[in-house]
């Protein structure tokens, strides 16, 4: 349900076709609501018509560009871990002596675990084993 704003208690009588850009007031009266309101819904529709004329539809935006590093992998944890204390750290499997670089967390959400993703920097101990084993303390 669309709400009518030039009615009580908004009173804003905005027409784009009117071309109104500015909104003048006098000095020693108090500003009114319907001013306020028209003032907004100006602005609103200046920065709605900038926008698309800066971002036409399907218009690529330079640095916008989308990745995805297939090398990455991920960790979960038992519910009630605080990953976001690994951000950025390197770890190391007790037993397997592989390390790896935290490079992005994620709290529990839902039915989904706690999770960290990491990039493996150093195979381990052995080196053989590329990754962390099953239930390996970090």
């Amino acid at each position: 349900m669309a709400l009518n704003f030039n009615a009580a208690p908004y009173y804003d009588n905005f027409d784009e076709m009117k071309e109104f850009y500015k909104i003048l007031f006098k000095p020693g009266y108090a500003v009114q609501t319907r001013e306020l309101n028209q003032l907004q819904s100006i602005i609103q529709k200046q920065i709605e018509v900038t926008g698309k004329w800066l971002f036409k539809d399907g218009a690529m935006i330079l640095g916008g560009e989308t990745s995805i590093d297939t090398n990455a992998q991920y960790v979960t944890f038992p519910l009630g871990t605080n990953v976001g204390i690994l951000s950025g750290l390197v770890l190391t499997g007790e037993d397997s002596g592989v390390t790896a670089q935290v490079i992005h967390t994620e709290v529990a959400s839902g039915e989904d675990l706690p999770t960290i993703f990491i990039k493996y920097t150093n195979s381990g101990t052995n080196t053989e084993t590329k990754t962390f084993a099953n239930s390996e303390i970090l």
